[in-house]
């Protein structure tokens, strides 16, 4: 019920930490992203990546601001790197305009992920190509 309530875009105000806070807490974790405006909120909740669909969680990454989104990529390395390296990948890749080369080179080897930086890097080589 909730979903369909959002979905419409028709609510103009209203307490969106709150209604992010109960998205969050029924597991409707893409819901609390796009109503979160706090970093620290954002983070805690941006690393439930079993929950949230990968492509919705892509194109999130295009709403946030360079920092927030690095801070964003760093924290889903830090909370599981395993399962959240393609993840990280795909959107390092999508928004590397956005958030320079430099940044994301520099992000992967702060976190000792050299499978990532591999992974980033031979896609940039092959697109340039």
């Amino acid at each position: 019920v909730a979903d369909a309530i959002l979905a419409n875009n028709t609510l103009t105000h209203y307490d969106r930490p709150r209604v992010a806070q109960l998205c969050e807490k029924a597991g409707l974790y893409m819901q609390a992203l796009q109503h979160y405006t706090d970093l620290p909120d954002i983070k805690r909740t941006i690393v439930n990546t079993h929950a949230i669909d990968p492509q919705s969680l892509v194109q999130y990454f295009g709403t946030l601001s360079r920092e927030w989104a690095l801070e964003c990529l760093k924290e889903l390395l830090v909370s599981n790197q395993q399962q959240n390296l393609q993840l990280v990948v795909n959107i390092a890749k999508e928004y590397t305009e956005q958030l320079s080369s430099a940044k994301v080179v520099e992000m992967f080897e702060s976190q000792a992920s050299y499978h990532g930086l591999y992974f980033y890097l031979g896609s940039r080589i092959a697109f340039s190509e």
